[in-house]
């Protein structure tokens, strides 16, 4: 299966509870434990896909940050991290996604880093306040 096939299967499976789209989380669960590449690849093709319901798209990005990111972030914080950070820092959908990481389960220099690109969040909110004024 293709990274993109991953994706779709993964997102039907949240979207409608597609049974035979189940296999697509296994999946993904288990790449995320052993393989950061493939995950940050099927990661991305996710947030490729647009999803025009916000509240779909807030639960979608909740899922995958506690699951499949955080497990990446978790079990190959070197191969993985930065990118993932450098990659937070213009897209709003991952930063929804790592927002939804506990903190107990990354290292403290992890929680901090993260921490620091979600002020990002904070101060994108703030400038669209100050724009609409």
């Amino acid at each position: 299966m293709t990274d993109q096939q991953i994706a779709d299967a993964w997102l039907r499976y949240y979207r409608t509870g597609d049974k035979d789209a189940e296999w697509a989380v296994s999946e993904l669960n288990e790449f995320s434990h052993q393989d950061p590449v493939r995950t940050w690849s099927i990661i991305r093709a996710i947030n490729r896909t647009e999803i025009p319901d916000e509240e779909w798209r807030k639960f979608a990005d909740g899922v995958l940050g506690c699951g499949p990111l955080e497990n990446m972030i978790t079990a190959h914080t070197d191969t993985i991290l930065d990118a993932v950070l450098s990659e937070a820092k213009q897209n709003t959908r991952l930063r929804n996604q790592l927002s939804a990481i506990y903190e107990s389960s990354v290292e403290p220099r992890v929680w901090t880093d993260i921490q620091a690109v979600l002020g990002l969040q904070q101060e994108d909110a703030n400038q669209a306040m100050h724009r609409t004024k």
